[in-house]
This record gives C-alpha cells, sequence and structure tokens, in this order.
C-alpha cells in the first residue's frame, strides 16, 4: 500500500471528518490538490468512493471480511482492474476507516456468516472442495469415482462434499453433482429452490429456500425421512442421520440416532451440532455462543461461533477467527496435532481425517488431524487455492 496516499487520507479524514468521504467531488478536488503527483492513485480512490465502498465498509463491523471481499471483486468487474489493485484500493479505504488498525478477524465473527461462508467447503471422506468468487469450483484429492471433476462447473453458489460424491447449487437454485451414485446419493436432477447442500458419506441433502428439506441416497436408517420438516435454517448430517436446527432453536432428526443419553429433540436455543455416529458422541451449540456436550453441562467451551468434525475430532470456530480442538479420539497414537496457527478463520469445514478452514482474504487452509491419517491422497494440498468465498 501506498504509504504517502495513505497518511494525506487519514489527514483529510482527522481535518474534515468523515463524512468527507461521502462526498466524492470534494474528495477528489483535495486530491488534487494535496497528491499531484498520484493520478492512478487518485483516480483508484475516486472509483471505489463511487461505488459507495467507504460507507459499506464502515457499516460492515464484524462482517468486514464479506464485504471486503464482495467490495474487491465487484470493483475489479466494474472497473476492469487487476485483483491486485482492487484488493490494494479496499484495503486503502478500510485503512483510512481504521480497519488496520483492529485488525477484523479480533472482531466477534457470527454464527450466521461463519455457516454461510461453510458453503464455500467441503471435506469428503479422501477429497476436498472450494468454491471461488466467481463461480467456479476447484477440487483435489482422491478422485477414484470423478469426484473431483469440477473444472467446468459454472454460476455456482454453494457446494459441500460427501464420502466419494461432490454437490453445488446453481445461481438458478438447481443442483449439479459428480461421483459415487451407489446408494442414489446424485439423484438431484429435479431438485429445485435448493439454497444448500449438505452431505454424509452415502446421503445428500438440500435446504430449499422456503425452509423446508429434501434428501436423497441411502436411507437404511431412514435418514432421508426429511420431507415433513419445515422452518429449517441450518442442517447438520451424518452417517445414517439427518439433524435439522428449526428458527425457534429447536432440534429435529431423522435415521438412527444413537445418542441415547440424551434426547436430541428436546434441545432449545440451538445454533449448530457436531456428532459422530460412530461414538454415540454430540456437541451442541448454543445461541449463546456456549458449546456444551448435551446431559453433560458441565463440559462446555465459550465464545464459538460453529462446529464441525472429522472422524474422530471436534472442532469449534471461535468468535475470534481462530480453530479449537475441542475433543480428540486418537490419544493412543501418540500423536498430538494443533490448529494454534490458524487465525483470521471465517469457517471451518471437517473430512475423513482432514480439517478445511477459509481466512477471510479468500485463501484455504488445510491439515491431517487424525493421529496416524497421512496426506496419501494429496486432499491437503491445495497451496494455490486463493479467492475462495461466496460469489456475488
Amino acid at each position: 500500500m501506498n504509504i504517502e496516499i495513505l497518511d494525506i487520507l487519514i489527514k483529510m479524514r482527522d481535518e474534515y471528518g468523515e463524512e468527507l468521504f461521502h462526498n466524492i467531488t470534494r474528495t477528489n478536488n483535495l486530491l488534487k490538490d494535496l497528491a499531484p503527483h498520484m493520478p492512478k492513485e487518485r483516480l483508484q480512490v475516486r472509483n471505489i468512493l463511487e461505488m459507495g465502498g467507504f460507507e459499506e465498509l464502515k457499516k460492515s463491523e464484524a462482517a468486514y471480511p464479506i464485504i471486503k471481499n464482495k467490495l474487491i471483486k465487484n470493483y475489479a468487474e466494474t472497473y476492469c482492474v487487476e485483483n491486485s489493485v482492487a484488493v490494494w484500493t479496499v484495503e486503502l479505504i478500510a485503512a483510512v476507516i481504521g480497519f488496520d488498525e483492529k485488525p477484523m478477524h479480533k472482531a466477534e465473527i457470527k454464527l450466521a456468516f461463519s455457516q454461510d461462508y461453510a458453503r464455500c467447503l467441503g471435506a469428503g471422506v479422501y477429497h476436498s472442495v472450494a468454491l471461488k468468487m466467481d463461480g467456479t469450483v476447484v477440487a483435489t484429492g482422491n478422485n477414484e469415482c470423478g469426484q473431483c471433476n469440477v473444472s467446468t462447473w459454472r454460476n455456482i453458489i454453494a457446494v459441500a462434499a460427501g464420502g466419494f460424491h461432490t454437490i453445488g447449487v446453481k445461481r438458478d437454485n438447481t443442483v449439479i453433482t459428480v461421483g459415487d451414485n451407489l446408494e442414489g446419493q446424485c439423484e438431484v436432477s429435479n431438485w429445485t429452490d435448493i439454497s444448500t447442500v449438505y452431505a454424509s458419506t452415502r446421503h445428500t441433502v438440500g435446504l430449499k429456500t422456503d425452509g423446508r428439506v429434501i434428501a436423497c441416497g441411502r436411507n437404511k436408517d431412514g435418514e432421508c425421512d426429511v420431507s415433513h420438516w419445515r422452518n429449517i435454517i441450518h442442517v447438520v448430517v451424518d452417517f445414517g442421520c439427518t439433524y435439522g436446527i428449526k428458527k425457534d432453536g429447536t432440534v429435529v432428526a431423522a435415521g438412527d440416532i444413537p445418542y441415547d443419553r440424551y434426547d436430541i429433540t428436546a434441545l432449545t436455543n440451538v445454533s449448530d451440532l457436531a456428532g459422530m455416529r460412530h461414538r454415540g458422541l454430540m456437541i451442541a451449540l448454543k445461541e449463546s455462543g456456549t458449546a456444551v456436550k448435551p446431559r453433560r453441562s458441565a463440559t462446555k467451551w465459550n465464545d464459538i461461533a460453529a462446529l464441525t468434525q472429522t472422524k474422530d475430532c471436534f472442532v469449534g470456530l471461535t468468535k475470534n477467527g481462530k480453530a479449537k480442538i475441542l475433543e480428540y479420539y486418537w490419544a493412543s497414537s501418540g500423536v498430538e496435532c494443533s490448529l494454534d496457527e490458524w487465525e483470521d478463520l471465517i469457517a471451518v469445514c471437517g473430512g475423513g481425517h482432514h480439517m478445511l478452514g477459509l481466512t477471510s482474504s479468500g485463501r484455504v487452509l488445510a491439515t491431517m488431524l487424525d493421529g496416524n491419517a497421512q496426506n496419501d491422497e494429496g486432499q491437503c494440498e491445495l497451496s494455490n487455492w486463493e479467492n475462495v468465498g461466496l460469489p456475488i
């Protein structure tokens, strides 16, 4: 970032007040007087102000990562500039507002947008998927069933990864799939009005725009019997079971629910869930940001924004943008895993043995988590993944 023009803009802010940046003509005239040798920089500032960038960033508060990414994409497309120029311009105005002085990953991350951004990630048993801001999709890892054949996908608004299949929601709210269809988990050609999709190893669930739910695939335990659900705002899936969280914070469930120690449908004020059917374990996230084990209220974690899990590990996305291992079950292997270096996160997604995290800058982080698991399938090889986020 050009420090000189940033200093000029901050001095203008301090002398004339932030309302100056709502007056494009006046701001532009002052820049001509104060920074005559910076025509390109002045033009970028004028352009972002014309787009209402100052107002959008100013009101973004905790949603700054989302607004920032949207502005960058809109700016690049509107003025036909390289992404690096758009990033520079948006971050310059953000610095004038003062966001550089208080990094926004320290602001409270709201569950609403952490779940929105979870739609950009998919972690299967041995493959990883991500949705880019331009509506395309990238995938890596095991491709035995063609689950990574997504390079031709366009106009996608949400993705999910099952065991060996990948699902995408298109801009017209229809659904596309590739990969294993052994139990009909890819039979989605007639689905409409879908906003988000979720997937377990063998079944696929779609959340409709009106709060209803549809499912296909393995139904041996009744996990796809969800057509009567209403007012659902979030879905959680596990092998053999499906959970729906309603607007009022109560939970509905279908399938083989192995949590005999407590009644899931008796939970209240719930905003998210994570379960391990094969271990009979679950963690519920309350609207207050406290994650608890039902019937074991003494075991709890505070300041959590969202939950996810791998085969043997529960992970929470904290409200300050960190990933925290809540509980893991590989102690006998002698392997210690940590996510302490991950920060500035806006979403997390667990797969079979690996974990994905999305940063506010649009990068995807990946690591193997379960004790003896290796990256043999390449599901964590995504160093070149950038500009991942919700399409505008």
